[in-house]
């Protein structure tokens, strides 16, 4: 009984610690594609009841739409939460490359500091 109790605070911890690295999916940026948009919101709202496949099947929508560094943020997360890491990390990395190419990169910015960009080694400095 004492192994399974260990065991089982283990596993909460690790949920509590995955639980606070997750990130919310964010907004495109005002004048984005209506189209992206669109597709951008309602993978927002996928993501958020769960349904991350068909999250992501917007997300890729909206990108088809609008590359900018929130939809690929979004898709990062997606695929973090469905256990594809090495996508997740290409995809943060694309969200924060496109962030600096387009002089919107900022220490304070939503992607720069989300803590999930720890789990991938890719916070700044």
């Amino acid at each position: 009984m004492k192994n399974v109790l260990t065991v089982l605070t283990i596993v909460g911890c690790l949920v509590l610690s995955s639980n606070a690295m997750a990130a919310d999916p964010l907004s495109l940026p005002s004048g984005s594609n209506a189209e992206a948009l669109k597709h951008n919101e309602e993978g927002m709202a996928l993501y958020k009841a769960g349904k991350y496949e068909d999250a992501l099947k917007h997300f890729d929508a909206s990108e088809d739409l609008a590359r900018t560094a929130q939809v690929y943020f979004n898709e990062g997360l997606t695929y973090d939460q469905l256990g594809k890491s090495a996508k997740a990390r290409m995809h943060f990395q694309e969200a924060q490359r496109l962030e600096q190419e387009h002089a919107v990169h900022q220490l304070d910015s939503p992607i720069s500091k989300a803590e999930v960009l720890k789990k991938y080694q890719l916070m700044h400095k």
